[in-house]
């Protein structure tokens, strides 16, 4: 499933909240040619949380109160009600220490000039020992000096993260090879199974993440696939 399967961005929020219903709040929406894009699911039989949270380097936003549940369907034209750092927001709607696992990535985005990007790491650790940094991934037709993305500042980001003690690191270059006819729908984005196996390769570090990595490994560790 992705967003161009559905015509706008709008009908893929919502079709996609459904298929995850009833565990999944989607604070969503596309207005004014910009779009944001919030996700809370949670399974109380199995007890699984996973939040995914839009961020663009400099501030988040979203339509509802930040201290209500997520509760009602995504919305198109619906304008942000909120917008905050992401220091200020992390700190207030997360418990230090509290989140098992941690993914992050600015992807195409660079960090506004006011974050650096040591600083913006070590906010991911406040909250959990265990955190992941996923290297942006290739764009089609790209090349070391063309291409979409800005590849020398997404490198020197991510040559800094995954350097960083007690990070680990999802190490995405392999993208670089798969087939810019058969596995992109856009620029930028992949066909199947490039997220399957993106998913399976996340799912291959998080195993074997120790509970207490602090104390088991002094710099970040490089996992790849192919």
């Amino acid at each position: 499933m992705n967003e161009n399967t559905h015509g706008e961005w709008i009908q893929f929020f919502k079709t996609s909240n459904r298929v995850l219903a009833p565990y999944e709040d989607c604070d969503c929406s596309y207005y004014g040619g910009r779009f944001f894009e919030h996700r809370r699911y949670y399974d109380p039989v199995n007890n699984i949380r996973v939040t995914y949270l839009m961020y663009r380097g400099f501030f988040i936003e979203g339509t509802n109160d930040t201290n209500s549940l997520w509760a009602h369907e995504p919305q198109k034209d619906s304008a942000p009600q909120w917008s905050m750092g992401m220091k200020d927001y992390l700190l207030q709607n997360f418990t230090p220490k509290k989140v098992d696992f941690l993914v992050t990535n600015v992807g195409f985005f660079p960090f506004h000039e006011s974050i650096v990007p040591a600083q913006y790491i070590q906010w991911m650790r406040h909250l959990s020992d265990r955190v992941v940094w996923k290297t942006t991934t290739a764009v089609m037709g790209e090349t070391p000096t063309q291409g979409f993305a800005d590849r020398a500042r997404c490198n020197a980001y991510d040559a800094e993260m995954c350097a960083t003690k007690h990070v680990y690191c999802m190490d995405t270059s392999w993208t670089q090879k798969v087939d810019q006819k058969l596995d992109y729908w856009n620029s930028n984005h992949f066909n199947e199974p490039v997220y399957s196996i993106l998913n399976d390769q996340l799912m291959d570090i998080l195993k074997v993440i120790p509970a207490n990595p602090v104390h088991h490994h002094a710099n970040g560790s490089v996992i790849r696939r192919f």
